[in-house]
């Protein structure tokens, strides 16, 4: 299947990535001029920071340069003593911190322009992972399709209970239809060309993947050279215009952004 998109690597944010600045469309010409459902799309941003604990300034600076409708963040390093540095004017935030040990949690901010509502189960109760039903476009248009969000992060270590529980989510959201899930799930063996890995617990995952319909989007290393964080998604039709590249300055990991079609 031929996908609907590019991918660009280590260079400055497409134009049409990012919103109005100062007064002015930042957008060429041509893409002023689009249709209501293109004015619909949502820009995505995801990464995996390793710690915002002392970074949160230069994430609202980057928010303010690319004002994405949707961030995805995975390794927060949060906990309950970070609440009150928490926020970003403009979104709502949901977020999931580790309970146990340092580092991990995970955390979606979505413009407050946006319908979104939060999903919980048991199941997801079990994982390091937020999700959100959100409705496609602004609240001005409730009647566009409503798409499930994720952001999840697995452990290096993780155990292959922890992973089926992980894997059981996919199945528990995709059921609704239409899915983006965007994460960090550590699987540095797998070569994304052929879907393919040596490593038995990587095939468990790569089978989750194929049981469950879904495509893996990312086709650039996002860290070294590997592929670590993921963006799956039900549909290669949600997806287009993704870029890889650039990190935030505590993270040695890439930028991923996107729209949501």
């Amino acid at each position: 299947m031929s996908r609907r998109m590019y991918i660009r690597r280590k260079g400055s944010v497409d134009s049409s990535l990012r919103g109005d600045t100062g007064g002015r469309m930042s957008v060429p010409n041509r893409v002023q001029n689009v249709s209501e459902a293109n004015q619909q799309k949502l820009r995505c941003l995801y990464t995996n920071v390793r710690s915002l604990g002392n970074e949160m300034e230069e994430l609202e600076l980057l928010v303010q340069e690319v004002k994405p409708d949707i961030i995805g963040i995975t390794e927060t390093w949060w906990s309950s003593r970070h609440d009150w540095t928490t926020g970003i004017e403009g979104y709502v935030l949901f977020r999931k911190d580790r309970n146990k040990g340092k580092g991990g949690g995970v955390a979606l901010y979505i413009n407050d322009e946006v319908e979104c509502k939060e999903i919980r189960s048991d199941g997801m109760a079990k994982t390091e992972s937020v999700w959100v039903k959100i409705t496609l476009g602004k609240k001005t248009t409730r009647a566009s399709p409503g798409i499930v969000l994720g952001v999840c992060y697995r452990l290096p270590g993780s155990n292959l209970d922890m992973d089926r529980a992980l894997f059981n989510v996919f199945n528990e959201v995709n059921t609704n239809g239409n899915c983006v899930i965007m994460g960090d799930f550590n699987f540095p063996g797998i070569d994304w060309r052929t879907s393919a890995s040596n490593n038995n617990r990587a095939q468990i995952f790569l089978d989750a993947i194929a049981d469950g319909f879904l495509h893996q989007i990312v086709a650039e290393p996002t860290r070294e050279d590997a592929i670590l964080d993921l963006v799956l998604v039900s549909s290669e039709d949600l997806i287009e215009e993704m870029i890889v590249g650039d990190n935030l300055s505590s993270s040695d990991h890439e930028l991923i952004q996107f729209k949501l079609n």
